[in-house]
């Protein structure tokens, strides 16, 4: 890993990517917009207001989030730095040198046994942090009725959840945060179960239909995996919570997971939310996956949403077993719906 990367904007994508991952081991994930950039481009080519030009070195001690940010000042470009594998973002406050030594504590894990939404990763962090979780599951539109200020306004307020996550002991070591994104030709994007310390929600893109009932059929199979991957590796856990966010109502066979979404919910195998964004959003349909009324979203306030959540999260994590976590109030994002 000794080879020096001078990153300039001449420098094709593919390059960079190749480049980066042999000096330091890790993966570099790069954007044009909302959408990954093709490999063939130059650095240059896809910068966007405010970039710069020049070029610079970044160091092994540099941090992964010092180096996401000079890429940005730069070039006007968003990068992530992942995992070798590609499976999880680096956490922004490791030095590259320290990035690879964690992936490389994570890959002597893999060997352990099954886990995860596909049964074949277990954690590293459930033997390293045996701490009570809380899992949360994420489901979110992202069909094309979100595009552009939505989706802007909801990356946004996952920033803001990271920060928040990760800015208090409780949630940061409790949490455990799994993504699961449906838009495009009908599909469902899954990512990894993580825990809150170590979560960075890639960069949400809006496109296509809007397949709910195949994302919450998901999110109810993953939840159970989770908690068998829990039990196994002997750390306890909360009850989990699942968020269902939409601006419309689904383009596929929805009945069937929304009716075994209140079963689960009614036997305490989950708590679930669902938040109805914009005007268009059905809230009869979102209604029929849980017991309780859908909360209509203030405006674009996903920030204020996100804290709240938070907050939530770590409520849930210090209430002791049996109590009902006290939950505050929703005012300053949301309303409850008729």
């Amino acid at each position: 890993m000794a080879n020096e990367l001078n990153v300039h904007g001449k420098m094709h994508v593919k390059t960079l990517k190749e480049q980066f991952q042999t000096t330091f081991g890790l993966t570099l994930r790069v954007y044009d917009g909302r959408s990954f950039a093709t490999d063939n481009v130059t650095l240059a080519s896809i910068r966007k207001d405010g970039g710069k030009s020049g070029e610079f070195c970044p160091a092994s001690n540099t941090t992964v989030g010092m180096f996401e940010n000079d890429v940005k000042n730069l070039f006007g470009i968003e990068i992530q730095v992942a995992g070798s594998d590609d499976s999880y973002l680096c956490r922004n406050e490791l030095t590259l040198a320290d990035a690879l030594i964690e992936d490389q504590r994570k890959l002597n894990k893999k060997s352990i046994g099954g886990g995860g939404v596909t049964g074949s990763i277990p954690d590293v962090s459930l033997f390293d942090n045996s701490s009570e979780r809380t899992p949360l599951v994420l489901v979110l539109d992202c069909s094309g009725s979100m595009d552009g200020k939505p989706m802007y306004q909801l990356n946004e307020g996952l920033k803001s959840f990271t920060a928040a996550l990760r800015s208090d002991p409780v949630t940061a070591t409790h949490g455990r945060v799994l993504m699961i994104t449906f838009g495009g030709n009908d599909s469902v994007s899954v990512d990894v179960w993580q825990d809150a310390m170590d979560w960075q929600p890639p960069v949400l893109e809006a496109n296509g239909r809007t397949p709910t009932g195949a994302a919450v059929t998901i999110a109810l199979e993953a939840i159970e995996m989770q908690k068998a991957e829990l039990r196994a590796a002997g750390v306890s856990y909360k009850r989990p919570i699942m968020l269902l966010m939409s601006d419309g109502e689904p383009t596929d066979e929805w009945e069937e997971a929304a009716r075994n979404c209140r079963s689960a919910e009614l036997a305490k195998k989950v708590t679930v939310m669902t938040v109805a964004i914009g005007p268009n959003a059905n809230t009869s349909i979102l209604n029929a996956f849980s017991s309780k009324k859908a909360v209509l979203l203030t405006g674009l306030e996903f920030k204020e949403m996100f804290v709240w959540l938070s907050q939530s999260v770590r409520a849930v994590s210090q209430a002791a077993s049996g109590e009902v976590a006290q939950i505050s109030s929703k005012d300053g994002w949301g309303t409850d719906s008729n």
